[in-house]
């Protein structure tokens, strides 16, 4: 299941959280690190595929010391209660921006 969260009138996250639980959704895409979804999905068991914003790409790209602290703060924080399964850098917008499609794989290398 993917869940973007650029919309008007969003349940709350534990409601969306609750609702997979009760359809036994096992996966989940965030398309960014939205701490109020990460809390709700603590302790689940349902496995995350954390992406990265787009807006976070290019210092993520070009600044270790961003880079550090947004792994520690959206996943190392989580990683005892969330099984993380990937960190997934862009949307699927990102062919589209040309000026950010350079920074995606030193983004994605940097993260290591």
């Amino acid at each position: 299941m993917s869940y973007p969260r650029n919309a008007d009138n969003l349940p709350k996250a534990k409601d969306v959280v609750a609702l997979c639980k009760s359809h036994n959704v096992r996966r989940i895409r965030l398309h960014d690190p939205r701490h109020d979804v990460l809390q709700a999905l603590k302790n689940t068991g349902i496995k995350v595929i954390l992406g990265v914003g787009n807006d976070d790409i290019m210092r993520l790209a070009t600044d270790a010391r961003f880079a550090g602290t947004w792994v520690r703060r959206n996943v190392l924080w989580f990683t005892p209660y969330i099984n993380f399964r990937c960190i997934a850098v862009g949307d699927e917008n990102i062919l589209a921006n040309t000026a950010l499609n350079q920074y995606v794989l030193p983004a994605m290398i940097g993260l290591n």
